[in-house]
């Protein structure tokens, strides 16, 4: 590589896996991921922190009458819920137009109740309904509602904590008037903490619109009359995203400034607000922020994403099963820490062409503490010390 002062060829991807160009210039570590995910070699991944897999459903287009259910992939194997009414509560009993002999059914207990008493349809395995496994009392939560407009979360828990669920479907052909849809938003990824997840995948996007701010209501809070520039970055448990666009706002000294609701993107757990450059507070769900000058605290906007740290890439191709069973690129660990726990490769140094890696961008370049050789990150050579 004339003029770069690096001697070290350039490690290269063929095939299924990395075929290093000098062994010695590349250094990797075995790492375990996540269950049900097929990723190919240089995929950038990072450490996952641990979180419990979470999904928002709503009805949309006004139905009117009928029920619904929901189908749930768990471990591979296909759920169907109970029948759900139109406008059905998290708890309580609902009434509903159903797919049975007799026209109507009544749920005790609502959407929980109804997600609860899913039943496995693998006949072949279970031929009787007798036999059939249901999902568990202790396995879901389900907050919200009601429907058909507003939002229910069905959180993951008990046997399927801390692990990645399928986005859930629908079956809506009972519903009635209207023009019924089924929408759902996959709110946070399951994670187990140790597990290496994709750092495209996971990593929170950075926000792109500004905040809408405003001075014509609420005295509780007002801050000194002057401009005031505000932003937002989006928060989880490995860190925060980079901020918003800022906007500035001018105070008249008698009105609280108020920051409009944002809601918090699939994977997000809170929305930061700095003012001034400085944080000035949080929230965990939608609303609207109140700008509190005496809860200005000495932490400065950040300057980069790092809702998730990328550690390396893949050295193979690989896919888990739903327990997360290594089916592709498996390896048996070399760490004492972990002896002989089925594990893969990942490179996390050395010089590579980022055309071979999968979800490589600028950030993750900063964040693996690298830099770019030539070129750009999706075509050029990076060397990530």
């Amino acid at each position: 590589m004339p003029g770069t002062a690096l001697d070290a060829p350039i490690q290269r991807f063929s095939g299924n896996r990395l075929t290093l160009a000098r062994p010695c210039h590349a250094w990797k570590k075995d790492v375990n991921l996540p269950p049900s995910v097929t990723y190919p070699s240089g995929t950038v991944v990072g450490q996952l922190a641990s979180a419990n897999d979470v999904q928002t459903f709503s009805l949309t287009g006004s139905p009117t009458g009928g029920s619904f259910y929901l189908l749930i992939n768990l471990n591979g194997q296909v759920y169907q819920t109970g029948y759900i009414a139109y406008n059905a509560t998290a708890t309580g009993t609902e009434t509903g137009n159903g797919l049975l002999a007799t026209p109507y059914v009544t749920v005790t207990g609502g959407i929980a109740n109804a997600v609860v008493q899913g039943t496995s349809l693998n006949t072949a395995i279970y031929p009787t309904q007798a036999q059939l496994p249901t999902i568990g009392a202790a396995n879901v939560t389900v907050s919200g509602g009601a429907l058909p407009g507003t939002g229910t979360v069905v959180t993951w828990g008990g046997r399927y904590a801390n692990m990645p669920i399928p986005t859930m479907t629908a079956n809506i052909a009972s519903l009635t008037g209207g023009t019924p849809a089924f929408s759902i938003t996959h709110t946070t990824i399951g994670a187990t903490a140790g597990e290496y997840g994709a750092y495209s995948v996971y990593q929170l996007a950075n926000p792109t619109a500004a905040a809408t701010a405003t001075t014509n209501t609420g005295t509780a809070t007002p801050p000194p009359a002057g401009d005031y520039e505000i932003t937002y970055t989006y928060a989880n448990a490995s860190g925060e995203s980079a901020p918003a666009p800022s906007v500035t706002k001018l105070a008249d000294g008698t009105h609280d400034i108020i920051v409009a609701s944002i809601a918090l993107p699939t994977g997000a757990t809170a929305v930061n607000y700095y003012v001034n450059g400085l944080y000035d507070g949080q929230l965990t769900t939608a609303g609207t922020f109140v700008v509190n000058l005496a809860n200005i605290t000495n932490k400065p906007v950040p300057i980069k994403n790092t809702t998730l740290l990328p550690a390396g890439f893949l050295e193979f191709d690989c896919s888990t099963d739903a327990s997360g069973n290594i089916t592709h690129g498996l390896q048996t660990s070399t760490d004492p820490l972990i002896p002989g726990e089925p594990c893969t490769t990942i490179y996390v140094n050395g010089d590579f062409n980022t055309a071979d890696l999968v979800g490589l961008d600028t950030n993750a370049v900063d964040l693996l503490r690298g830099r770019l050789i030539s070129g750009t990150v999706t075509s050029g050579l990076v060397h990530i010390p």
